[in-house]
């Protein structure tokens, strides 16, 4: 099954096993599901969530120790494909994002989306140019459309970007 990574443990939290996630998209690693940590997909399961300071304070099932922890420390944690929540309006995934073709406001092509940059304030999308990379942020005032099924997204373009 595929997996999508959701988040990076950034660190370990006291010393009764928790860790500190950088979420990466909606998830709150508070569901029954099963995490997988890592490039070798360690499976586990969590049994608490708490959103602090920009971060989630996560508790794994049968994790006690900060010992036990420490291993997972600056890896990467993914879900099973069909475990994504669902989305809100004008919410997207990042990866049915990568690839888009990215068209401007006359319809010309502009290149492709290559890469999305998640900040605090609003996500950036990096796209692949001719002339190489532009970045454009995802608000209103620069992102058009987006259509997923014809796999285009259209932005503004100004000078300078």
């Amino acid at each position: 099954m595929e997996k999508i990574k959701v988040g990076k443990i950034i660190n370990t939290h006291g010393i009764k096993g928790e860790i500190k996630v950088q979420a990466s998209g909606n998830e709150t690693f508070d569901r029954d599901i099963s995490y997988y940590i890592g490039s070798d997909f360690f499976e586990v399961r969590t049994t608490n969530s708490k959103f602090r300071n920009g971060v989630y304070i996560v508790k794994l099932k049968d994790f006690n120790n900060i010992n036990d922890v420490l291993i997972f420390k600056s890896k990467d944690i993914f879900i099973d494909l069909d475990d994504l929540s669902d989305l809100e309006e004008n919410e997207y995934y990042i990866k049915d994002l990568i690839g888009l073709d990215v068209i401007d406001e006359f319809n010309n092509n502009v290149g492709k989306l290559v890469d999305v940059l998640e900040y605090e304030a609003n996500d950036v999308y990096e796209v692949e140019t001719k002339n190489g990379l532009i970045s454009i942020p995802s608000v209103s005032e620069f992102i058009i459309e987006i259509n997923i099924e014809k796999k285009y997204l259209k932005a503004k373009i100004i000078e300078g970007m």
